[in-house]
């Protein structure tokens, strides 16, 4: 092996003479079955530089040649590959290979070699640790050494070696490639194939060369940073404007909020061409109704301005792409325009529309459209995902707009409905209104009605007076349920019935009985499960006896001459529920002064926040009332209850008060009152204090 540092200027001397065929030992043995010889130390004097004098002028040619080529180029990969073959084609190696030197990792990688066909070919995939680099090799990469060169790569750098089955290689040459004392890597080449040895001349005219190709390395890695610099700043910028894209996107999601159809349009039809940059955009909304046609609503004219495109009818069989976008469920579709005349804009292209399917996850709601005809840029794919992204949001916003759209039209026409039921309501409950003056056979009456509001569903509350003659009144406070028409129905009914029932037999028992028989059939018949609280009372005005029952109804207060008032509670189940009604007849005496008040349950139902008026309420507002007249005392109550809820009634308000004034001895002493509206009574909507 020959390592053959240079310690001076002038070339380097004659390389000693090989020792492949030095004689054997005393044992037969040839010198190469001895140990390898260990590494060369580092040599002190200064690395030999060789000049252009120093190269025999037929080789310059050679020099220049591989000069030119490493400058043809900034790519990297082209460089390395250009320094390979320089050594192969214009300096005759059979052999070479480019190693690089990567200072962060500390270890060598290969990049460009010639293989066992002697063809170029990448070695990227290599890479060698520095502590795995053969010493001697350490030795030219840290400068110790300006090359290094052996006559058997096997035994010194086994780590390198491709050859297989291969006793001795005639010679091999190592030269690092430094900028600034700065090691790029280095240049590996041999004469495996020929055999032929790396003579000084050649040394020389090597070390020219890797001066020359550690500098093309540098300029191309210079160019090559700038490159990956450039396409990082290009990558930043386009993140930066996708971010700010999808930033808008999310802007216009949060935007478009209105329930109304053309506001959210026309919003997003301006993002489209002022935020996105489209020249022209549009909405063609899709009608279940007309499946072979899309209709417009807002887009932009040829020169971008908005227009609306409300009358405008596009037939499904006179738009090609219309047609295979619907027809087809494709999510998006991408084409060419050409001109009317099929020629192409000024720059020999058509511009380009894209077609957006807008849907909900039920159906189909219409089509986003967007081109660039006037500038005639490319729609691109980023713009084809932030389309899809807005379309998306689009078709939210245009659903939630139908869906507003047509509750407003059931609103419209329920309302429509409610009215004209709610009025049919009003005049059946006007009707329902008790036709009797303020006297019967000696007792004084009071009676107020209001409904919860003068237009809602109307409740079912009735109450009447009834004069079943010799003295005898009917008393009664009843609650049909349910709301709106169907509740004034029944109640009409059953106020009718009941009322035939008293005249037949007035006894409380008798007539909740046959009461809840007739509604229990009605139920049956109408597969219905309606039902009645009621409260009849039966008072003779000429004893002050009252018999009494309750179908589950608010118990009745009674307010004796000079005490407290009191509830009177019975017991009893709604009428109507039932085949047998289950029943109890309270009985007891309403002397000339005493009071009794009758009352529906929106009077102890209502609430001041969740806090019930209640049973207690009432007592303590008839306590206040004292002994005032009874048609003031039942609107005074009524107004308790009203600032109480707050000025809401959720409930219909019904009240009837007696009074006996005095018993009644028959009819040649006192007749019953002509028939007419109890002048007590309110009319709806008429404030009162």
């Amino acid at each position: 092996m020959n390592i053959r540092p240079s310690t001076d200027p002038q070339p380097p001397p004659p390389a000693a003479p090989r020792d492949e065929e030095s004689s054997s030992n005393g044992n037969g043995a040839s010198q190469r079955d001895s140990p390898p010889e260990p590494a060369p130390a580092a040599v002190d004097a200064p690395a030999y530089i060789p000049s252009v004098s120093d190269v025999d002028p037929e080789d310059l040619d050679a020099l220049y040649a591989a000069s030119a080529s490493l400058a043809r180029s900034l790519d990297l990969h082209q460089t390395q590959d250009a320094i390979v073959m320089a050594a192969r084609n214009d300096f005759g190696y059979d052999r070479a290979g480019l190693w690089m030197y990567d200072p962060v990792n500390e270890c060598m990688y290969g990049t460009a070699g010639t293989n066992e066909a002697l063809e170029l070919q990448r070695e990227d995939h290599l890479s060698l640790k520095m502590e795995d680099v053969a010493p001697p090799l350490r030795a030219v990469l840290r400068g110790d050494l300006p090359y290094y060169l052996t006559d058997d790569l096997q035994r010194d750098l086994p780590q390198h070696s491709s050859i297989d089955n291969m006793d001795h290689v005639r010679s091999n040459a190592v030269v690092p490639l430094k900028r600034d004392d700065v090691v790029l890597g280095y240049l590996s080449v041999d004469n495996v194939a020929s055999q032929r040895p790396i003579t000084d001349a050649q040394v020389r005219l090597l070390l020219l060369f890797v001066n020359y190709a550690a500098a093309a390395l540098q300029n191309a890695q210079v160019a090559e940073q700038t490159r990956l610099h450039r396409a990082e700043v290009e990558l930043r910028r386009q993140l930066e404007q996708k971010i700010y894209r999808l930033e808008q996107v999310h802007e216009v999601a949060a935007q478009i909020t209105s329930l109304n159809l053309d506001a959210v349009l026309r919003l997003v039809r301006d993002r489209l061409v002022t935020v996105f940059g489209f020249d022209r955009a549009g909405f063609l909304l899709y009608d279940n109704r007309d499946p072979d046609a899309l209709h417009g609503t807002w887009g932009t004219d040829e020169s971008g301005h908005i227009r609306d495109e409300h009358d405008k009818k596009f037939d499904l069989d006179d738009y090609s792409n219309l047609a295979a976008i619907i027809r087809k469920d494709l999510p998006y579709l991408l084409h060419h325009v050409q001109y009317e005349d099929g020629s192409f804009n000024e720059e020999g292209v058509a511009y380009e529309h894209a077609l957006i399917q807008l849907r909900s996850a039920q159906r189909l709601l219409g089509v986003l459209s967007v081109d660039n005809s006037l500038t005639h840029r490319s729609i691109t794919e980023e713009d084809i995902e932030i389309l899809l992204l807005i379309a998306g949001h689009a078709s939210l916003a245009i659903q939630k707009a139908h869906v507003f759209a047509l509750e407003q039209e059931v609103n419209v026409r329920l309302r429509r409905v409610l009215k004209r039921e709610s009025r049919i309501a009003n005049t059946l409950q006007k009707a329902f209104k008790p036709s009797v003056g303020s006297h019967l056979y000696g007792v004084k009456i009071a009676h107020f009605y209001r409904p919860a509001m003068a237009e809602s569903d109307l409740g079912g509350d009735f109450y009447d007076v009834l004069d079943l003659g010799e003295g005898k009144i009917g008393l009664v406070m009843g609650d049909v349920s349910g709301k709106g028409l169907k509740a004034a129905a029944r109640t009409a009914c059953t106020r009718y019935a009941l009322q035939a029932f008293a005249h037949e037999d007035p006894d409380p028992l008798s007539v909740l009985s046959r009461l809840n028989h007739f509604l229990h059939e009605q139920n049956r018949i109408s597969d219905s499960d309606a039902y009645v609280t009621l409260f009849y009372g039966l008072l003779d005005s000429a004893t002050g006896e009252m018999r009494c029952a309750s179908a589950g109804h608010e118990p009745p207060l009674l307010v004796r001459k000079g005490c407290e008032p009191d509830l009177y509670n019975l017991t009893g189940v709604p009428c109507g529920l039932f085949p047998e009604l289950d029943s109890h007849v309270g009985v007891f005496r309403l002397e000339p002064g005493d009071r009794l008040l009758l009352y529906s349950d929106g009077v102890t139902e209502a609430r001041q926040n969740r806090q019930l008026f209640d049973f207690e309420g009432l007592l303590q507002a008839v306590k206040e009332e004292g002994h005032r007249p009874l048609d003031s005392i039942v609107r005074r109550l009524y107004v308790k209850v009203l600032k109480y809820s707050g000025g809401v009634m959720r409930d219909d308000v019904a009240l009837l008060m007696v009074e006996p004034q005095r018993l009644y001895t028959g009819p040649e002493t006192e007749r019953p009152e002509a028939t007419g509206k109890s002048d007590t009574h309110l009319s709806e909507g008429k404030d009162f204090m």
